[in-house]
């Protein structure tokens, strides 16, 4: 088999992989995070982009701009960002190279357009009508050698681009003392950065991302991929396991809240946070929330309504 016969089969394989990842994806359904606040914001663990592993959420919002996820490593400059912008656009940033490789086709940056809600008030708990929700997956591929990087693949709402390393990016490096692994930083924040990290954007690695505004929205079916929950040897030979692989968050900053898949069935009779509807807390007790004692949700739910009759 010659070398372009290979790399046909290889994109071919690629396609089917995440095929079969989108397709999980689809009928996820898992916790709700909900951004309310200018200022709210959660932290995830890192997602690290093992081959043919995804990052996958939903998003719904009235507001449509913003800062939806981002992470960087101090230490080498790598980064992703996702961001809303004005007039239906979603634009992907990402460095996963070291520095002293980088060339300047290293920094990817993606458009992809989406249809803004049309301002209607929606069931956004019927999955028969997924019209309000936005679908974004991120999928790291690999080449002939399953160690490295080769591309990554955009999708939202159907739409996709593809973005190819030249040349492709180690995954996983051994050495006598240690290993090194290419992940993109840690924490993953999602909504927004903390303060602390906006006061000077020339100390992030990706100085716009500290002057975007905060998401206000829902984001749902936040899913990490598999290197988030098991060993990486694990995911890198066994890139579709684990459907609907929902990971709390770590922190939930300025009046986030976090909603566990469980409980969802309590809250959708009731439609998107309006003047007219709110999201109610259940009459039961508080082991719908998250437990952990310094839970921002725990701390502020109370026995207030989650939305306050607020829009987002």
């Amino acid at each position: 088999m010659n070398k372009t016969m290979r790399n046909q089969l290889s994109h071919v394989l690629h396609f089917i992989v995440f095929q079969l990842i989108t397709k999980y994806f689809k009928y996820c359904d898992g916790s709700v995070l909900l951004l309310r606040s200018p200022e709210s914001y959660a932290t995830f663990p890192s997602f690290i982009p093992c081959p043919y592993d995804t990052l996958s959420f939903q998003f719904y919002t009235r507001n449509p701009k913003g800062l939806l996820a981002y992470a960087e490593d101090e230490a080498t400059g790598r980064f992703l960002s996702i961001t809303l912008l004005p007039q239906g656009r979603l634009k992907l940033e990402m460095e996963l190279r070291l520095p002293q490789y980088r060339i300047s086709r290293d920094h990817i940056t993606v458009m992809l357009e989406y249809r803004e809600c049309d301002g209607k008030n929606h069931d956004l708990w019927n999955h028969s009508n997924p019209s309000p929700w936005h679908t974004f997956n991120l999928t790291i591929h690999s080449g002939e050698i399953s160690n490295m990087l080769s591309s990554v693949t955009i999708q939202l709402d159907g739409r996709q681009t593809v973005r190819r390393f030249t040349p492709e990016i180690i995954f996983l490096t051994h050495s006598a003392e240690s290993r090194t692994l290419t992940y993109f930083g840690q924490p993953l924040y999602i909504g927004q950065l903390p303060a602390r990290m906006r006061t000077d954007a020339t100390q992030r690695a990706l100085f716009s991302a500290a002057m975007q505004p905060s998401f206000q929205g829902i984001i749902k079916n936040i899913d990490l991929g598999t290197c988030a929950l098991k060993p990486v040897s694990e995911s890198v030979t066994d890139p579709t396991s684990g459907r609907c692989r929902q990971v709390p968050p770590e922190y939930l900053g300025n009046g986030a809240y976090y909603v566990q898949a469980h409980q969802m069935s309590q809250l959708r009779e009731h439609a998107f946070c309006s003047p007219s509807v709110t999201y109610k807390k259940p009459q039961t007790n508080t082991s719908w929330i998250d437990s952990r004692e310094n839970s921002a949700f725990y701390q502020q739910l109370g026995n207030r309504n989650i939305c306050h009759g607020k829009s987002l």
